[in-house]
């Protein structure tokens, strides 16, 4: 009966081309019992297969870690890559900061490095509470020169990406490495130590920084709101041990954040060029709370 329905099959697809290895493909496809000789075969093949991929010179370095790997490879149509992860490995580099007024790149490292020493050395020499500038209920309140705008906006830049992130600091085998859940944070932080901004310790209640006057900052974390595909943004309070004031700091993506800051002319146009340049753009923004602020907002959350 098998044999007459292989032979039935194959006669309606017609007697042409190898109509004889069809006929045993249906045998085959029809048979109760799979000889232990064809899973062998199967098993035996599929390692040939992995080995001429791993020895392909026109894709060297191609390791097979499946046996099923060739199974499935075999299957395939369409080979979809992105650009942030596949084709850079994940390793991100920071290239670029953008104040409004004035843009810092790799090649000018150096003058963010001497605002930034002037800054903390301002406060320090000054006797001020608070490294970070502003009012509460609103942006920073900056005054003077353009040289006095772009230290603070320097400062509270590299204070918000300091503060602003889930990478924790910690010691293997006697090196310091950066760990997080996405390659951009460890960026930004290497970054933000390469400047003089070190991160001494994150956890999940504080984070202290080290400024480059060698003065440890330490920051309550009263709240943290993570990264979400939906938000596209993420959020921290913090208290500053130092003054007391409270601070909420949110990164995310431009066209989420340009409907939450302050109104300006600047952000649209240069996010599209960076943009237009293939880099990934990221938004930082600063808010001091007074305490009546900080309480009804948490009678609400809560």
């Amino acid at each position: 009966a098998l044999l007459v329905f292989a032979f039935a099959l194959t006669a309606l697809r017609g007697f042409y081309g190898d109509w004889w290895l069809y006929m045993f493909r249906y045998m085959l496809l029809l048979s109760y019992i799979i000889p232990i000789s064809l899973r062998v075969n199967s098993d035996m093949a599929k390692l040939v297969y992995a080995y001429m991929i791993e020895h392909d010179p026109v894709i060297p370095g191609c390791v097979v870690r499946s046996t099923d790997f060739p199974e499935e490879l075999g299957r395939l149509s369409y080979l979809l890559s992105d650009k942030t992860g596949t084709l850079t490995q994940n390793e991100m580099v920071f290239k670029k900061l953008h104040l409004g007024s004035v843009m810092f790149a790799k090649d000018n490292l150096d003058d963010v490095k001497k605002y930034l020493m002037d800054s903390f050395s301002q406060v320090l020499n000054t006797g001020a509470d608070s490294y970070l500038g502003g009012t509460p209920g609103g942006v920073s309140a900056v005054a003077g020169s353009s040289d006095q705008r772009i230290v603070q906006g320097v400062r509270n830049a590299l204070m918000a990406i300091s503060v602003a992130h889930n990478v924790t600091p910690v010691e293997e085998g006697g090196k310091r490495e950066l760990q997080a859940a996405s390659p951009d944070e460890v960026a930004l932080i290497h970054f933000a130590e390469s400047v003089g901004m070190l991160l001494e310790q994150r956890t999940a209640t504080s984070v202290k920084i080290r400024t480059p006057t060698q003065h440890t900052m330490r920051f309550d974390i009263l709240c943290e709101f993570p990264f979400t595909s939906e938000a596209k943004r993420m959020g921290i309070l913090v208290r500053d041990s130092d003054s007391g004031e409270i601070f909420f700091f949110c990164k995310g993506a431009d066209t989420v954040m340009d409907r939450i800051v302050r109104y300006n002319d600047w952000l649209d146009e240069e996010c599209g060029n960076l943009a237009r340049e293939g880099l990934r753009t990221l938004v930082f923004a600063q808010r001091r709370l007074s305490e009546d602020e900080y309480a009804t907002f948490m009678q609400r959350w809560e």
